[in-house]
């Protein structure tokens, strides 16, 4: 269900803590009170109110096993909806309620798409927007791509479905200004063709984005919120945190914004991780929401409204495939494809419109089976593919799936991981095959290594010695996203780069080749390191180094 990845970072440390049961809220019909619980025990077809003691049960195994600190949960069925709120939003006591405010990362892409689609019917006002438009047409001085075709040719269309040729470019982390960020293209690599190949790249949907302002000379928040957020009633949904503590300060304390956290396997504690403040990612991941407002935007999808805010054909556009994408979820034996802001797959015979978000601190996933007017989204304040696990039960449940064909997230989980640290492990060997033995010794002292190394698109890599066991040199990038690169010796001016997410990170997210060049004065002049690793190109991007 998860694609994607987006704080700063304070030392907080929490331990972990018990988690709690909360609220359940129901809307659309009668309900039963049980000491604090409010739900419903009707039944919608075959399928009944899903938040029973079994299902806590899971969700508490899932909060435990999986270390996620909070989750929200929305269930929509028919024309009944059901919400209810699981651990904390604040360690050690603050309960997470079905109101509780959250990042929701990816899944803002949809909304873009959405958004995008009441221009592309608006021909009255807005007759030049059309899906296939090229984006050079509507923002040409600011969507210039290194290649000169694609830069004439690359629709909203093509850019909403990930087939531009330009990799992920994950890293960058973009400007300090969406059009700065979109700017930077034009210093970025691109390694496909033009829609031959599905390439995850959030920098172009903050590209449709900046589009969407220029065009409509609003800000995508505004946008979003006159055009979709309103007419649905998403009266907590915001599009940056400044409005949604406004929000909470002034009317509404019971919409509580969830703490991010991350998991310390080394100490065994929950890390806090402040909400997202300064960080440029608009309709690639910036909304914030909860899972109340999450289950009215599922409801409008299944239920493509006549009198809704979204044209009639905007729901067959969005969801219309337009890409094969690669395997990622074990639940789907079939090709999966993408649609616009979308992912399209088949289970058990049935279709299933999905898509995940997460940022450092924080999961969402929503997905929804058209036939059966059945979706559920569920939104966590931890990073993880957990999330997924109670949405699966839910479906397998409504489907009837047996429990021998369903698929055991926890093992899918475990087996990720170890391979995950058998590739970390053997980085060195594979990285590099064909090394001496022993390695060449650096050209230069460790110290020439040092200093401050810059890119036209990414931020710049700050290089400082280390004393930690394997590595001597350390990588750190500024701003509020910190890649940490622990810089570990193989020969020469070769090295194996551990890649970490923020400084307090205590395992690597992967190894990469990483390399130094000396000038010809006999300095060091540039580093590299593989950072569009996701993307397999195996590109290295460099750094120039400042003098000091």
């Amino acid at each position: 269900m998860a694609v994607g990845k987006d704080t700063l970072w304070t030392d907080t440390v929490v331990a972990d803590s018990a988690k709690s049961l909360t609220d359940s809220h129901v809307e659309h019909e009668p309900a039963t009170t049980a000491g604090s619980h409010v739900i419903s025990d009707e039944v919608v077809g075959s399928f009944e109110c899903p938040f029973t003691r079994d299902f806590d049960t899971l969700v508490q195994n899932t909060l435990d096993q999986w270390h996620i600190q909070g989750m929200s949960i929305a269930v929509v069925h028919g024309d009944k909806t059901w919400t209810k709120g699981y651990g904390h939003s604040i360690l050690p006591d603050e309960p997470v309620q079905p109101t509780t405010l959250f990042y929701t990362g990816s899944t803002t892409k949809s909304f873009l798409a959405a958004a995008v689609s009441t221009l592309v019917h608006d021909n009255d006002k807005f007759g030049e927007i059309q899906w296939d438009t090229p984006l050079n047409q509507l923002i040409r001085d600011d969507f210039v791509l290194q290649d000169h075709y694609a830069t004439s040719h690359v629709t909203i269309e093509d850019a909403l479905s990930h087939r531009t040729g330009m990799p992920g470019h994950t890293l960058t982390f973009g400007g300090s200004t969406l059009k700065e960020s979109v700017r930077s293209l034009r210093h970025l690599y691109m390694n496909k063709p033009i829609r031959t190949t599905w390439q995850y790249c959030n920098l172009m949907y903050m590209a449709v984005s900046h589009m969407v302002e220029v065009v409509t000379g609003s800000w995508l928040g505004d946008f979003m919120k006159k055009r979709i957020w309103e007419p649905l009633g998403m009266k907590q949904t915001f599009f940056k945190l400044a409005d949604a503590e406004e929000y909470v300060r002034q009317h509404h304390p019971e919409c509580q914004i969830a703490v991010g956290y991350s998991w310390d396997k080394t100490n065994e504690v929950a890390k806090a991780v402040p909400c997202w403040r300064d960080m440029v990612v608009s309709g690639a991941g910036a909304i914030i929401s909860s899972a109340e407002d999450y289950a009215k935007y599922l409801r409008m999808m299944i239920e493509q409204p006549q009198d809704g805010p979204l044209p009639n054909q905007s729901y067959t556009d969005v969801t219309s495939p337009r890409t094969i994408m690669p395997p990622f979820d074990p639940h789907y034996s079939q090709t999966l494809l993408y649609a616009l802001g979308w992912i399209i797959g088949v289970y058990n015979g049935e279709a299933v419109v999905s898509h995940g978000g997460g940022l450092e601190g924080f999961s969402t996933g929503m997905l929804y089976l058209p036939a059966r007017k059945f979706g559920v989204a569920i939104l966590a304040n931890t990073q993880s593919r957990g999330t997924e696990v109670p949405a699966w039960h839910l479906i397998d449940n409504l489907l009837n799936v047996p429990l021998e064909k369903r698929v055991d997230m926890f093992e899918w989980n475990e087996n990720a991981e170890a391979e995950n640290k058998k590739q970390i492990a053997s980085a060195p060997a594979r990285l590099y095959p064909s090394v001496p033995s022993p390695g060449l010794s650096l050209t230069l002292p460790l110290s020439a290594y040092t200093g401050t190394y810059t890119n036209d698109a990414y931020r710049p890599f700050v290089i400082s010695l280390t004393d930690e066991p394997d590595a001597k040199l350390r990588a750190v990038t500024e701003g509020p996203v910190q890649v940490v690169l622990s810089l570990v010796h193989v020969t020469g001016e070769h090295f194996v780069a551990n890649m970490f997410l923020f400084t307090h990170a205590t395992e690597p997210l992967a190894a990469l080749k990483a390399q130094f060049k000396i000038g010809i004065q006999g300095k060091v002049s540039e580093f590299g390191a593989e950072l569009d690793f996701l993307s397999g190109g195996g590109a290295m991007i460099w750094f120039k180094r400042i003098e000091e």
